[in-house]
C-alpha cells in the first residue's frame, strides 16, 4: 500500500504490411487503485476515465509503425495507503492495455486491427512491527537497581508490537535473540505467547493467523546482570528482531 510502482509497456509491428494512426491505451480500474497516483514520461493520462494514451498526438512513436518498428511508453502508479485500503478485501488493480491502428489488406482496403493484454496487480499487506523496553510500566513488576550494578541483576520488560494492514498473514512470527548476559526470566504475557530456546538463545513470539487490520502486542521479562567491563555503556538487552509471515492474498513472504 502507498509503494510507487514503475511499469514499462513495449508494442511492435509484427505484420509485413505497415500500421498507420495506432493508438495504444493503458486503462487502470480495481479497488487498490489511487487514481490520483498514476503518471506517464511520454503519454497523456486522462483522468476522467483513468486511461493512459499514446498516440499520435503524444508522442510520434506509434503515429506510423512499419513492419517490425518497435515502440515503449513508461509510467507509473501508486496503490491507496494502508488507510484507504482498510476494510477492502484483496485489493488489487487491473491494467488492461489495447493497440489498434489501421493497416491496408491485400484487395486495397483499410482495415482495423488490435489486440488487447490484461496484467493485475494485487496489493500485498505491509506490517508494523516494533518493540521498546520498559521498567516501570507494562504487565511485570521489575526488580535490580537503577542504573544497574554490577554483578547485580536488574530486570527489564521488552514489549513487542505488530499491526497488520490490508491482508491476513499467515504463520506469523517474531525471533530474536539475547546477549549471554541477558538471562530470559520466563515471565511472559499472554501466557504461552513467547517461547525461549536455550541452547540458541533464541526468543520466539508465535502469533500465528494475523488479521488485516489487527494490532496485537506481547510481553517478556529479561535480567540483566552487567560485568565491570560494561559500566559507563549502553549494553543490548536485546539483538535485532525479525518478523516474518506468508501474505494470504499475495502468497509472498513478509519480512519486517
Amino acid at each position: 500500500p502507498g509503494q510507487s510502482v514503475s511499469g514499462t509497456l513495449t508494442w511492435q509491428n509484427n505484420l509485413t504490411v505497415p500500421v498507420s494512426d495506432a493508438q495504444i491505451t493503458v486503462k487502470f480500474s480495481g479497488n487498490g487503485l489511487d487514481p490520483a497516483q498514476v503518471h506517464t514520461q511520454n503519454g497523456f493520462y486522462r483522468s476522467s476515465d483513468a486511461t493512459i494514451l499514446f498516440s499520435k498526438d503524444t508522442t510520434q512513436q506509434p503515429a506510423q509503425l512499419l513492419p517490425g518498428d518497435t515502440g515503449s511508453g513508461s509510467f507509473s502508479f501508486t496503490p491507496r495507503s494502508a488507510a484507504a485500503l482498510a476494510g477492502v478485501p484483496n485489493p488489487t488493480i487491473t491494467l488492461t492495455v489495447s493497440i489498434a491502428g489501421n493497416r491496408l489488406s491485400q484487395a486495397g482496403v483499410p482495415q482495423t486491427i488490435s489486440s488487447t493484454v490484461t496484467k493485475t496487480v494485487k496489493v500485498g499487506t505491509s506490517v508494523e512491527f516494533g518493540s521498546r523496553l520498559l521498567r516501570n510500566a507494562g504487565p511485570f513488576t521489575n526488580t535490580g537497581p537503577v542504573p544497574p550494578r554490577p554483578d547485580t541483576e536488574t530486570t527489564y520488560t521488552v514489549e513487542l508490537s505488530a499491526v497488520n494492514s490490508v491482508n491476513p498473514i499467515a504463520g506469523a512470527q517474531a525471533a530474536m535473540t539475547l546477549p549471554s548476559y541477558v538471562r530470559f526470566t520466563g515471565t511472559v504475557s499472554p501466557t504461552g505467547s513467547v517461547t525461549y530456546d536455550d541452547r540458541t538463545r533464541t526468543v520466539t513470539w508465535r502469533l500465528n493467523d494475523l488479521a488485516e487490520g489487527a494490532t496485537v502486542k506481547a510481553s517478556f521479562q529479561v535480567a540483566l546482570l552487567p560485568s565491570v567491563s560494561q559500566v559507563g555503556g549502553s549494553p543490548i538487552l536485546v539483538n535485532e528482531q525479525a518478523f516474518t509471515g506468508t501474505d494470504r492474498f499475495t502468497k509472498e513472504e513478509i519480512s519486517v
